[in-house]
């Protein structure tokens, strides 16, 4: 230990520059940008290579056929993250919020002057959360940020910093010990570096040398004709502090936007009519192809409805219109790409992830369905974004030998943020549903990725690469002749996808498979605003009650061998608050509570909400056994437990437990997995790239850091 210490001071001293990957997590409620000391890029050559790889040494699962995940070793600097919170999409329109005012806050709310708000935009949120994390990192001890265990950073409000210091340092004493007591370095999976003893850590050097984004999913931004972009260094450094929508000059308009919280009569009423002109078994083609049914959360009936409302204006105002056409569509990760590098907009393609998301994609094959294109304007089809390694927008063109990154930081960003190397990689985004399984450790079949925030979901990551058809050769309409093959699916992937999930693309070889609430805690959020439960005091003892009765019935109804069942009989609510998404998908479904009565109580209706929840999820994982071949003997599912809201409950989890049968883990590492699965997913890129063998496959699954498990009242 004191020998690896001093190596390490001594390689800190001589002018180490530190490689850093930087995470950035655009999210429909907040921005977080975290950084993640990347070991693998540290000099193969250098004496103290060894001792650095014992301090950062991830575990993993090795075969003949993976690379080990410590050549992906990644240190969380979670003390250097930055938060911005902001509202990114609208309720029901599901228009992204491309400007949003500041004011300043103050007491008097009602003496707060219009005139002193400020107009932000969502680059320029960005732009400032990454400033703080490079300020974090400039300024910051790294031994108070290294070893910072991520559960350790949300405590509740009140909690004072010196109390958070100190439950992290004890934390951080139990896992070291219990690594410490394994039986080699390698059987712990998370990443510490707390018994670094630097005294002069400020001095550290680091350079950024890749930026992974992942973002809420679906998202499209329509970027406007008068766009010019690149622009030069001149304008962008005339732009860089003014109100435009990005520095250069890419103008959109979130009357231009798509989101999958769309919910609108208008966007209904276009999927209605797309599904009575389709058919049953055209939709269910479409289906089978993309993973997405015809539903408003999805591209196709809100680009529809946008090109018939441009139609509209353009014979009302047509010299307006020719201002405000749409050039391309794109997603906000290449926006910010295009902003950071300078690079032409309209040459920045968008990724497999992004694009499966829209609902538009050919999981299979990776280029846009041309059904779906069939269904589209014209201009619609010509304005879509190439596709990394699939097909294109513009006609149809095929892009086979894209990169999914673009190299180089442009000269006004890397003054503004100098650490950046200047051939530093921006990789392409990916949708946070499929960061958030990898950062959950959900990597094999057996492990499904259950996320309760503001939405919901359940997911299952498989292995199925792409399927490129030679020429002359066909695919049946169904597209299910190359769902799985032999060797790589047939294990995991049934023939086709059960209605009630979608299956979307992350990368070559993998697709998601799983299920979506539209409303997971905003359901509880609703309820504490309808009750006014406003104070976390109130609504904790509203909680402790819900407890206290539910754990009551699960110990009498285990004295009784007999399942758990609701207490509230009388209450059933479903929790449809904007419109359904799995399992039903049902276009204009709303929300329902019936059986009330005069003995109901606040407690009775919390506790619904929460079972409302868990039981949307328990029929997403029964789909699950409809589509993969569990080995529920030798290794029967778990369920990783992430998302804020889960995360913090122990209720929801105990009736997430027993209601699907399954054990429900929480991992040390699962907290802000979503960023953790953006940064492993930028040093796979990175990993990649260095290494001859372009075949290999990374990562591995990883060893679990559990926390804590509830093990389902009916195994105990």
């Amino acid at each position: 230990m004191t020998k690896t210490t001093t190596s390490a001071a001594a390689t800190t001293e001589a002018g180490r520059i530190i490689p850093i990957i930087l995470s950035i997590d655009i999210g429909s409620s907040s921005i977080r940008c975290t950084p993640f000391v990347h070991t693998t890029n540290l000099n193969d050559d250098d004496n103290h290579h060894e001792e650095e790889k014992d301090l950062a040494l991830a575990a993993s699962s090795t075969n003949d056929d993976t690379v080990p995940l410590a050549r992906l070793s990644l240190v969380p600097l979670h003390k250097c993250s930055s938060v911005c919170q902001r509202s990114s999409v609208e309720p029901e329109t599901g228009r992204i919020i491309l400007e949003q005012a500041r004011c300043p806050s103050t007491s008097n709310t009602a003496s707060a002057s219009v005139s002193t708000c400020t107009i932000s935009t969502m680059w320029q949120d960005i732009d400032s959360c990454i400033d703080d994390t490079l300020h974090h990192l400039r300024t910051k001890p790294w031994e108070s940020v290294v070893c910072c265990p991520p559960h350790t950073q949300q405590q509740e409000n009140g909690h004072e910093e010196e109390q958070q210091e100190q439950e992290y340092h004890e934390q951080t004493s139990k896992i070291t010990s219990t690594s410490s007591s394994s039986s080699s370095s390698s059987s712990s999976s998370s990443i510490f570096y707390d018994h670094l003893e630097v005294e002069s850590f400020p001095q550290h050097r680091f350079e950024i040398v890749a930026v992974g984004i992942t973002s809420f999913v679906m998202n499209f931004v329509g970027i406007l004709s008068s766009s010019t972009s690149p622009c030069d260094d001149d304008d962008k450094e005339k732009n860089m502090t003014s109100d435009v929508t990005t520095a250069c000059h890419i103008r959109t308009d979130g009357k231009y936007t798509c989101s999958y919280a769309c919910n609108t009569n208008s966007v209904q009423q276009q999927c209605l009519e797309l599904q009575n002109a389709l058919g049953e078994t055209r939709e269910w083609n479409i289906y089978q192809r993309t993973g997405a049914p015809i539903h408003p959360a999805y591209a196709l009936g809100q680009l529809r409805d946008l090109y018939d409302t441009l139609e509209r204006r353009q014979e009302q105002e047509r010299e307006q219109h020719e201002q405000s056409s749409i050039l391309q569509w794109t997603s906000i990760a290449s926006i910010c790409i295009a902003n950071w590098t300078g690079k032409d907009i309209l040459s920045i393609p968008i990724s497999y992830s992004e694009a499966s998301w829209t609902g538009m994609l050919d999981f299979r094959t990776g280029s846009w369905d041309e059904e779906c294109l069939s269904l589209l304007p014209i201009s619609c089809r010509n304005a879509l974004p190439q596709v990394v390694g699939g097909g294109g927008g513009g006609g149809g063109q095929t892009e086979e030998n894209l990169e999914p990154y673009v190299e180089g930081i442009s000269q006004v960003y890397q003054k503004r943020w100098p650490e950046f190397q200047k051939t530093c990689k921006f990789v392409l985004g990916w949708g946070d549903g499929a960061c958030a399984t990898i950062g959950s450790k959900c990597t094999s079949v057996n492990r499904i990725a259950v996320t309760i925030g503001t939405s919901a979901a359940a997911r299952l990551l498989l292995r199925l690469p792409l399927f490129k058809k030679d020429k002359g050769s066909s695919c049946d309409n169904q597209g299910q002749d190359n769902l799985g093959d032999g060797h790589n699916a047939s294990n995991e992937v049934l023939h086709e996808i059960p209605m009630g999930l979608f299956c979307y693309r992350v990368d070559r070889d993998r697709v998601l498979l799983g299920g979506a609430l539209t409303d997971g805690g905003s359901v509880i959020a609703w309820l504490r605003e309808l009750l006014n439960l406003k104070s976390q005091q109130e609504y904790n003892q509203c909680q402790e009650k819900a407890a206290l009765g539910y754990m009551t019935c699960a110990a009498s109804a285990a004295h009784e061998n007999r399942q758990v069942t609701s207490l509230s009989k009388a209450l059933t609510l479903l929790p449809f608050l904007s419109g359904e998404r799995s399992t039903g998908f049902r276009v204009g479904a709303t929300g329902c509570i019936s059986g009330i009565s005069r003995c109901t109580t606040s407690v009775d209706l919390l506790r619904e909400c929460l079972e409302s929840v868990v039981l949307r999820i328990n029929a997403i994982l029964e789909l699950f056994q409809k589509a993969v071949i569990f080995d529920n003997a030798s290794s029967p599912p778990t369920i990783i437990a992430s998302g804020n809201a889960l995360e913090k409950s122990d209720l929801w989890r105990r009736m997430l437990a027993d209601c699907s049968g399954m054990t429900v883990v929480l991992d040390e590492d699962a907290h802000e997995g979503t960023s953790r699965g953006a940064a492993i997913m930028v040093a796979k890129v990175l990993l990649l790239l260095n290494d001859s063998n372009s075949n290999m496959e990374v990562p591995t699954t990883e060893q679990l850091s559990i926390l804590h498990q509830t093990i389902p009242e009916e195994l105990h």
